[in-house]
């Protein structure tokens, strides 16, 4: 009656992923499902709830305290970066200088080599 019916690859492959879409979006909406059906109430005790005072995490003292080493430090570093400052121009300056001196004997050098070239030709 009915012929045989041969599906191509590709429709058995799209079959499959079908599925598996389906099963996947079923798996999700009954994780949702189950996660608002577990959302139960939760009871605070005593009510009225009270509400009491914490002790303070520092004191103003020692908040003072802190600040003044804050700023102790911080001029500290301000008369290291001084100092590292100063010395960094001394050593560009030293090095300026020994760049300046290297410069001038390689001109010196070239010259000597110029009147010898020169005197030979």
């Amino acid at each position: 009656m009915f012929g045989e019916i041969t599906p191509s690859p590709m429709a058995l492959w799209q079959f499959v992923g079908a599925v598996a879409l389906f099963a996947s979006i079923a798996g999700n909406v009954a994780s949702v499902v189950a996660a608002k059906g577990r959302k139960e109430r939760v009871g605070i005790e005593p009510q009225p709830l009270e509400v009491r005072g914490v002790s303070p995490w520092v004191t103003e003292q020692q908040c003072g305290q802190m600040h003044k080493d804050m700023h102790r430090r911080l001029d500290e570093y301000g008369v290291e970066i001084r100092n590292l400052w100063g010395t960094m121009h001394k050593e560009d300056e030293k090095t300026r200088n020994m760049l300046v001196k290297a410069l001038q004997d390689i001109e010196r050098t070239l010259g000597r080599i110029e009147g010898k070239l020169e005197n030979q030709g």
